[in-house]
């Protein structure tokens, strides 16, 4: 059976040996001692459409894919899947980011064998898992009347039909690129339908190029059997797709979807969902319609790529420093991150203070950007810190954030890539949350991932910590910050709510973004062991000593180091501006992204299901 981990699909052809039926090309039912059904068939023919030359009787109103999504689960567990057999292209997911964004919280899957899984490149394994794209292996073991004449890539697909633990899934090409919301195609499925779009109607189409369902093993099986019975070269997939939706009035085939847990195999208008510029969909068509379009689309249609594509090479990081008056500190970690992040964007962000970092920031030694800002003192401000540290990740435009702070050492360049979406110094010193906040967060992170889970339930997101650019972008924006409710949080956890490496984990959280400390960030600890014993002792309770990661926070030491000549000299003052903001939780923005007057208390998400100790009625009613 197929597994939901990576780990190796089970031999899911062991189920041909205890199919209840498969269906022969004849009409024919052949049991599983290998007698054989026709009447029940009443002489009915599989039917193979031809390719663009549908007859008028096959042209009815196609499947209402969003109609039907509101039969399925509202939260259910998804995932969208590509196969592959063979060479892998260089760049696997080219709409990875499409794909998590329009297929909102679905798990994103390659299908392959294990033999093939070995030719992925040491770089294209590290773009996978970054990416969170999960790899999960398909055992090669088919019969020859398949194998022989059916396309292997079409056979590995067909896998997705029996992947264990997801509500629905829906295999596409690799180079399909959503273009809209295509949650509905994952609901409908799941409400127990077996989804088509490509019946005869792409000429460049030969395999299997779009399915989705509610798998199940034996759904699997009767697809299985219905190949071994139109094994007839590279049409086979599509045949196989075809004859489904062709013959799922028959009472035979009925049974046999009924069996797997479908009700109904229908097919969908593939200009909608699995677009390609061509004939059939005509050359009027309203393009803004398209979900999903594939391959090189024509001249009229959006061809966007992701900023943040899955491609074989190391992913890009940009460095966001808020910074005040030490500007000894600071240079030496701009300075230091220049040396090892050689072509990296940094900004530098000035929340009040007297010093302009603009002019130092043009020496090639720093090669920085600076901006001032209105004093709001957003460490201590959420509202404040994440309007800014969006608004810097939009400028800096790299896959990941690495956020500094003036007390931090930059040892080398980091060698273990991030594995979560944010993660910072394994702070297991500091208080861990309580249950009512560790709810309160799950329960709004499962609005985004329905399977969400806090894995760290401490603060650490301090000087050193990485964060995934998408992260940020969705969690920080002001519809989701709007409905964190402060009041309960700091009722809850007091000042610490307000802080920066707090409050970042609890919108994360809220979102559903995976927050886990990192092995490339650690603390300095001033009252460690200074022998080789004494410190593997500490670090066993104290797992942020860690002498060999890439970021080391806690250095104060610094704060008063000597500036060089040539620094000083660039270094100019600001002309006099508003004062320095010093509250704690006092400034806030409203739904309208208005400045609140400072100081105001934190206002009330708009929606009672927001608030802290919103209890869902379920638990409340007898």
């Amino acid at each position: 059976m197929c597994c939901s981990n990576a780990a190796s699909l089970v031999a899911l052809l062991c189920s041909v040996a205890v199919v209840v039926s498969t269906i022969t090309h004849d009409g024919c039912v052949v049991n599983s001692d290998g007698a054989m059904q026709c009447e029940a068939l009443a002489g009915a023919q599989l039917v193979q459409r031809g390719k663009l030359a549908q007859p008028a009787e096959f042209r009815t109103p196609f499947f209402d894919v969003d109609t039907c999504a509101a039969q399925g689960p509202e939260h259910g567990r998804f995932a969208l899947a590509v196969s592959y057999a063979g060479v892998f292209p260089e760049d696997l997911l080219p709409h990875v980011l499409k794909m998590r964004a329009y297929g909102g919280w679905a798990d994103v899957i390659i299908l392959t064998t294990a033999q093939d899984a070995k030719r992925l490149s040491k770089e294209q394994q590290t773009a996978l898992s970054i990416n969170k794209v999960q790899l999960m292996l398909t055992d090669q073991i088919m019969p020859p009347e398949l194998t022989d004449q059916c396309d292997l890539q079409d056979l590995v697909g067909l896998h997705v039909l029996a992947l264990e633990g997801y509500d629905g899934v829906a295999l596409y090409s690799h180079d399909a690129e959503p273009r809209g919301d295509i949650r509905p195609i994952l609901k409908c499925a799941a409400a127990g339908h077996l989804i088509t779009a490509n019946p005869g109607i792409d000429e460049r189409s030969t395999g299997i190029d779009f399915v989705a369902a509610r798998p199940d093993p034996r759904l699997f099986s009767v697809a299985l059997g219905i190949a071994s019975r139109l094994a007839n070269g590279k049409n086979c997939g599509m045949d196989l797709l075809e004859s489904l939706v062709g013959t799922s009035s028959n009472p035979a085939v009925q049974l046999a979807l009924a069996e797997a847990g479908s009700t109904q195999a229908v097919g969908i208008d593939p200009c909608i969902w699995n677009y390609r510029a061509g004939v059939f969909c005509g050359e009027h068509f309203d393009i803004s319609r398209v979900r999903v379009q594939r391959g090189v689309a024509s001249g009229d249609v959006l061809q966007l790529r992701s900023p943040l594509s899955l491609l074989a090479r190391e992913p890009t990081f940009g460095f966001w420093f808020p910074v005040f008056n030490q500007a000894s500190s600071v240079l030496r970690v701009v300075g230091s991150v220049r040396k090892h992040y050689p072509d990296s964007p940094i900004l530098l962000v000035g929340d009040g203070g007297v010093v302009n970092f603009a002019p130092v920031c043009e020496r090639p030694k720093y090669k920085c950007a600076f901006e001032q800002m209105t004093p709001e003192n957003s460490r201590w401000n959420p509202h404040s810190w994440f309007k800014r540290m969006r608004e810097g990740t939009q400028k800096l435009g790299t896959d990941y954030v690495i956020y500094l702070e003036p007390d931090v050492e930059v040892r080398h360049r980091h060698k273990i890539h991030p594995e979560h979406d944010a993660g910072g110094v394994f702070d297991n010193f500091n208080p861990s949350f309580g249950q009512p906040a560790i709810d309160y967060l799950e329960r709004k992170g499962r609005e985004r991932n329905p399977d969400f889970r806090i894995l760290w339930t401490h603060f650490g997101l301090t000087g050193g910590s990485y964060f995934r650019s998408e992260a940020i972008l969705d969690a920080f924006a002001l519809e989701h910050i709007n409905k964190l409710d402060y009041v309960g949080l700091e009722a809850n956890m007091h000042e610490p709510a307000w802080s920066s490496d707090l409050a970042m984990h609890l919108a994360l959280s809220a979102r559903g973004w995976e927050v886990y400390p990192w092995k490339e960030c650690a603390q300095n600890f001033l009252d460690a062991p200074k022998d080789e014993a004494g410190k593997r002792k500490f670090a066993a309770l104290w797992p942020a000593l860690n002498e060999g990661a890439a970021f080391e926070h806690n250095h104060k030491e610094h704060y008063n180091d000597h500036l060089d000549k040539e620094d000083e000299k660039l270094l100019a003052g600001i002309p006099y501006g508003p004062p320095d903001v010093t509250c704690h939780g006092c400034v806030w923005y409203d739904w309208d992204n208005h400045l609140l007057p400072i100081p105001s208390g934190a206002p009330l998400p708009l929606n009672e299901q927001d608030r802290f100790d919103w209890v869902p009625p379920s638990l409340t009613q007898p």
